[in-house]
Formats: structure tokens, C-alpha cells, sequence
């Protein structure tokens, strides 16, 4: 008798929670549908101005994928670097945007120029160098 007097109360109990569940109140209540509208567009790829390039880099640190190394560098204005590579160590350089591409130098290194292009949630350098800006919260 106890027993079934106990499963009666638990019942019962589970039907007023169900019942507290599907009320009218639903003010608080989201629903998702699993699509959102103002889910972000991707962006196409594109080249980027001397301006925009500037813009871009200037006061920001990356994170970099680039044929000769990996690494991070940190952008100054006036044309002013720093970087720390996988193989060539850490050290100062230079950049500057012109006709569309980056122009980087480490170190004493020789200058290369490459495009460079916006990919929406990075940036390209080039065929084959990415780049990512680091953010630190």
C-alpha cells in the first residue's frame, strides 16, 4: 500500500511539472529552429588597397603561415615590425603596401612582395602565406 500510494505522489508530481512546462507563460522562452537570419554571409575573396592594407595591420598582432616559416609578427605604424619565427628567430623588420601587395622584410633579409588579399576572416599573402589576427581576452 505504500508503495503505491508513493508512486501515486510521484505522478502526480511529475504532471504538474509537465503541466508548469506547457503554460502560456513562454515570454522567456526561445525557440530555435536550427537556422538563424542574421547568421554571418561569407565574404569573397578579394584584393585589398595599400590603404586598406594599412588599416588592416597597423597596431595589430598575427599569427603567420608563410613558405619560409611560421610565427607572429606585430605591425607598428610608420612602416615598423616585430616578429618571432620558427627558423629565423626573433627579431625587427619592415612593411609597407604598395600596388596592392605587402612588401615585408626580416631582419637584414631581402624585401618580398606578395598580394594581399582579405578572405573574411583572415588575410592572404600570396599564393600560399595566411594570416591571422591574435586577440587576446
Amino acid at each position: 500500500m505504500l508503495v503505491r500510494l508513493t508512486a501515486r505522489r510521484a505522478l502526480a508530481a511529475s504532471l504538474l511539472v509537465v503541466a508548469a512546462c506547457t503554460g502560456p507563460n513562454t515570454k522567456d522562452v526561445q525557440i530555435i529552429s536550427g537556422t538563424s537570419r542574421t547568421a554571418p554571409q561569407p565574404q569573397p575573396i578579394r584584393a585589398l588597397s595599400d590603404t586598406e592594407i594599412s588599416q588592416v595591420l597597423t597596431g595589430r598582432t598575427f599569427q603567420y603561415t608563410l613558405p619560409t616559416g611560421n610565427g607572429i609578427v606585430s605591425y607598428a605604424g610608420g612602416g615598423k615590425m616585430s616578429f618571432q619565427d620558427d627558423t629565423k628567430g626573433e627579431g625587427t623588420g619592415s612593411w609597407s603596401a604598395q600596388g596592392g601587395q605587402l612588401c615585408q622584410r626580416f631582419g637584414s633579409g631581402a624585401e618580398e612582395c606578395a598580394e594581399f588579399k582579405s578572405t573574411g576572416d583572415a588575410y592572404q599573402i600570396g599564393q600560399k602565406g595566411r594570416i591571422v589576427e591574435m586577440k587576446i581576452e
